[in-house]
């Protein structure tokens, strides 16, 4: 689950899949959600992921990421690692303000203080994304030079 979690030379982005919509668990977003689970489990069927009961709002949990982030990239990377770990792995909602301070306690990582220019960055991570227009459902990774690679890529396409 944590292939790339130690990864020094990777800046992590964060976005939302859906930020313009109610985070409830239609039938549609469901069933794209269910696609999404499907093929991370075809492509890497070692890895263990679990489906979530709906497609949380991350926008908290983004906001969090990006002030450690612009504080510290060690506590922010212990963090969007065991984010996706509570959300993709043990079915937590990762948009309830009570699993976030919990994760973040158990991390040793204080509550940060959420920038004012938090939301800023984030739209303009989630601008630059969209642009890519990747269909919004799967990772896109560009190199300083301007390469991307886009989708769930294997460490030696990465390397």
């Amino acid at each position: 689950m944590h292939l790339y979690k130690d990864c020094q030379d990777i800046e992590w982005r964060p976005i939302q899949h859906v930020p313009n919509e109610m985070n409830l668990a239609n039938v549609e977003d469901m069933a794209q959600l269910a696609s999404e689970v499907f093929t991370v489990r075809h492509r890497e069927p070692e890895v263990a992921i679990s489906m979530p009961q709906r497609r949380p709002d991350s926008g908290p949990a983004n906001l969090i990421l990006i002030a450690l982030l612009n504080q510290n990239v060690l506590p922010a990377q212990q963090f969007r690692a065991r984010v996706f770990e509570a959300l993709w792995a043990e079915g937590l909602d990762i948009s309830n303000d009570e699993v976030i301070a919990n994760l973040l306690a158990e991390l040793g990582i204080d509550m940060p203080q959420i920038a004012s220019n938090g939301k800023a960055q984030l739209t303009a991570f989630q601008s630059q994304w969209q642009a890519a227009d990747p269909d919004r459902r799967i990772p896109i990774m560009t190199a300083s030079d301007s390469r991307s690679l886009i989708g769930l890529s294997a460490p030696r396409d990465i390397e």
